[in-house]
């Protein structure tokens, strides 16, 4: 399965110590927002991983060291713009994350549910 990573934000309401980087990649327990999700995401086999960026992507380029695939937005778009812009070659089932949230879900378990109930869509919150 295809995960996109939403990681454009500016980050406008961040303290002054996290001005001009991009939210995911402040560090949270001495890593960025970004890695925890990568860690979190492969503990559940999820590594096939796609980020939507905008503000500041060369600084994300240059983390992810093309590990991870990514497109750039050349203005913003807005959440469901980047939504759309990010998964319009897909044709199999994704997942959305937003870039700046650290969570402990079970994507595993998340992703089983999905596939047994009849409906288009999941979310998680």
């Amino acid at each position: 399965m295809k995960i996109i990573i939403l990681a454009g934000g500016k980050g406008t309401r961040l303290p002054r110590s996290a001005k001009n980087i991009p939210k995911s990649l402040v560090k949270i327990a001495g890593k960025p927002i970004l890695q925890h999700q990568i860690d979190i995401l492969e503990k559940h086999n999820l590594t096939d991983i796609r980020f939507s960026l905008g503000y500041e992507a060369n600084q994300i380029i240059d983390y992810l060291k093309n590990k991870h695939e990514y497109i750039i937005e050349s203005e913003p778009l807005g959440t469901g713009g980047a939504i759309k812009f990010a998964s319009k070659d897909l044709k199999e089932d994704f997942m959305i994350l937003n870039g700046d949230i650290l969570t402990d879900i079970n994507f595993s378990e998340f992703l089983k549910f999905h596939k047994n109930v009849p409906q288009a869509n999941s979310l998680t919150v």
